[in-house]
């Protein structure tokens, strides 16, 4: 069935450091997602460890439909927000050629 759906990518901001989480539970969903990360450098004991980390804490960006967003918001145990433009009180978009630079 056809539908007129828009798809967007949302800004959206997950509480508690659960990033992870999100992007997994998002890729299980089969669900176009985006992550930033980093490679960040701590030492245990004498060893250096080099890891993968969120570069940006709490944010996530996921492209989908704003009635797909709002039925993953209903049925995930995981605290996700909408960051919401004041101006229009309407969730942020990213354009996609932001998206993909």
């Amino acid at each position: 069935m056809p539908t007129n759906e828009e798809y967007n990518w949302y800004a959206i901001r997950v509480t508690y450091n659960r990033e992870m989480k999100v992007k997994h539970e998002m890729d299980a969903r089969h669900i176009e997602n985006f992550l930033p990360m980093k490679y960040r450098i701590r030492m245990r004991g004498e060893r250096r460890i080099k890891e993968k980390v969120p570069a940006i804490h709490n944010l996530i960006f996921i492209y989908t439909t704003k009635e797909n967003l709002q039925e993953i918001k209903q049925t995930t145990t995981l605290p996700i927000r909408y960051i919401m433009n004041k101006e229009t009180n309407s969730p942020i978009t990213i354009p996609s050629k932001q998206m993909q630079s």
